[in-house]
């Protein structure tokens, strides 16, 4: 409830006692959205899906004359995603007067109650119409995509560049045991949530993975614990519920370990340098004062700033991922000024950048257009075929590199599924026909 109170200055935080009238707006607004129940929620214990509601109706609560959307389902599980874009034709109509922009990649993933389209390239209208006709529009996507056929370099008018060779580091030797990154009885709590419970799971030398599952599920909270960003939490037995190694509800359970086998016997510290990330939060907490190549430095070293001037060879790299990802004329920009695709761009050449031994992304493609999306795939094919491991989380599997064999499924912070590829198409069919 204070999220959609926050909407009526349009401030991060409450900053006065709201009145009453204020108060009674917004719990009307969370009724009538069908929101209600998370009122009393903290932010941080809900689904992508939920925050992204609470959002919306933040946006509304103040009785705007217009709508503004940038990539609104983008993060959203398909079943999430559905929900979002009815929430959205349920306000169109209930506020006739209310004017709706909604910008998107993704011609599938808009709102029914939508009435015209521009199609934008390089700051410039190059089409306009009703979207009852949508053959005129997929038409002209059509020719945007061609532009951008031979790689984001082109699609950004930039020369074409070579794409730097992928090639698998030395330290991508399997270990002893031929494990990359184990965790064994995790459990991550977020305030009376269990984002993760007893999680159990071996990433092998050679294996790519895709983490599915809806939103809620623990995706995120499983790279960010992979990555070495969080460790596991020390966490009692919820009501009802005994777990064999807990110590009881005042000291928990043990908290669960994460090993790394291309870090043998180092430090989270230098397994982070090894481990290549792409992610939402990353993005979001990216320092902005930085310029664009040197936000790419900043992956020599997995770090969030730019410590030492990268050799003559580590430049070049970074050159080649500039050029690759359209980047190039970009190089002097500051981070701040981009768009949310140009600096998803940046962190995915930054990610690539230290030739890692572990890539983490987090649905890596949000944020991209068609043609960015295809050739980001290809390189991530590349990559996996060169031998670098990926994980990859994502809500449309059809980005997924073909070279993902391997599926982790999550629900409510458990393993529903754990297998081959081909097998969870399988499970899935058989789901469907319950």
């Amino acid at each position: 409830l204070e999220v959609v109170l926050s909407g009526f200055e349009d401030t991060a935080l409450l900053y006065a006692e709201p009145g009453q009238e204020r108060r009674e707006r917004a719990s009307a607004l969370l009724r009538g959205l069908g929101l209600w129940a998370l009122a009393g929620r903290r932010m941080a214990t809900l689904s992508t899906g939920e925050a992204r509601k609470i959002l919306l109706a933040r946006a509304l609560v103040s009785g705007p004359e217009a709508l503004l959307l940038d990539e609104g389902p983008a993060g959203l599980a398909a079943s999430s995603r559905r929900e979002f874009l009815a929430l959205l034709d349920q306000v169109a109509a209930e506020r006739p007067g209310l004017a709706l922009l909604f910008s998107s990649h993704r011609q599938n993933e808009l709102p029914t109650c939508l009435t015209q389209a521009l199609v934008l390239r390089a700051g410039r209208i190059i089409w306009q119409g009703a979207l009852a006709g949508q053959g005129d529009l997929a038409e002209e996507l059509g020719k945007v995509d061609a532009l951008g056929a031979a790689g984001p370099s082109a699609a950004a008018g930039d020369s074409p560049v070579q794409v730097p060779p992928p090639r698998p580091p030395s330290h991508l030797v399997a270990p002893a045991g031929g494990f990359l990154v184990r965790v064994a009885g995790a459990r991550m709590a977020g305030g009376a949530a269990r984002l993760l419970d007893l999680f159990v799971g071996t990433i092998r030398h050679g294996e790519n993975w895709a983490v599915l599952g809806p939103n809620g599920a623990g995706k995120s909270t499983l790279l960010r614990l992979l990555a070495g960003q969080v460790w596991p939490s020390v966490v009692g037995p919820g009501p009802g519920m005994a777990h064999p190694d807990s110590a009881g509800p005042e000291m928990g359970g043990a908290p669960g370990t994460v090993c790394y086998g291309f870090a043998p016997g180092g430090t989270v510290d230098e397994a982070r340098r090894r481990i290549g990330l792409v992610s939402a939060w990353l993005q979001a907490g990216f320092p902005y004062d930085l310029r664009v190549e040197e936000a790419v430095w900043t992956g020599l070293d997995a770090s969030l700033d730019v410590f030492r001037q990268p050799d003559a060879v580590e430049r070049e790299r970074a050159e080649g991922w500039l050029g690759f990802f359209g980047l190039a004329q970009l190089r002097h920009r500051r981070v701040r000024s981009l768009s949310r695709g140009q600096l998803r761009r940046v962190l995915l050449a930054r990610a690539l950048v230290g030739n890692p031994a572990l890539l983490l992304l987090d649905e890596p493609m949000a944020g991209l257009d068609a043609a960015t999306r295809r050739a980001t795939r290809e390189v991530l094919e590349r990559l996996a075929r060169a031998g670098v491991p990926l994980v990859m989380v994502s809500h449309h599997e059809r980005d997924l590199p073909e070279s993902i064999d391997h599926v982790l499924a999550l629900r409510g912070g458990r393993v529903a599924f754990c297998g081959g590829r081909a097998e969870h198409a399988a499970w899935l069919g058989a789901l469907r026909k319950r």
